[in-house]
């Protein structure tokens, strides 16, 4: 009778440290996106969606319009992206769904997780 509450127990704090490493995880993701965004040798938004994803790589981030994602805006008084200068904004946003193991077992549920980070063009 011991064994199996054991075996909950221990499966549950497996997967609540899974969430808590998903979402430092899509935090580091966002601000590197940024960090690449502001950078003058960045050719593209997808350069800045493609060093995102790569900086968490376990969380099977994607490019879509939808699931889990990586968003690109920003700010250009040129209005394109090539045109960026001093004082242009550079926002990523990523988007991730924390799916735990045991859902229904324990008490954990699915969650969704928004990581933003904006830098300025120095």
């Amino acid at each position: 009778m011991v064994v199996p509450v054991l075996i909950l127990l221990t499966a549950g704090t497996i997967d609540a440290g899974r969430m808590i490493v998903a979402r430092s995880m899509l935090s580091y993701a966002a601000i590197v996106g940024a960090r690449a965004g502001i950078a003058s040798g960045t050719a593209s938004t997808g350069a800045v969606q493609t060093a995102a994803v790569n900086a968490a790589p376990m969380l099977g981030l994607g490019t879509g319009a939808s699931g889990n994602r990586v968003a690109v805006t920003y700010t250009s008084a040129a209005g394109t992206w090539g045109g960026r200068t001093s004082g242009d904004t550079v926002t990523v946003t990523a988007y991730y769904t924390f799916n735990p193991v045991l859902g229904r077992m324990t008490l954990l549920t699915s969650k969704s997780f928004v990581a933003q980070s904006t830098l300025t063009i120095p």
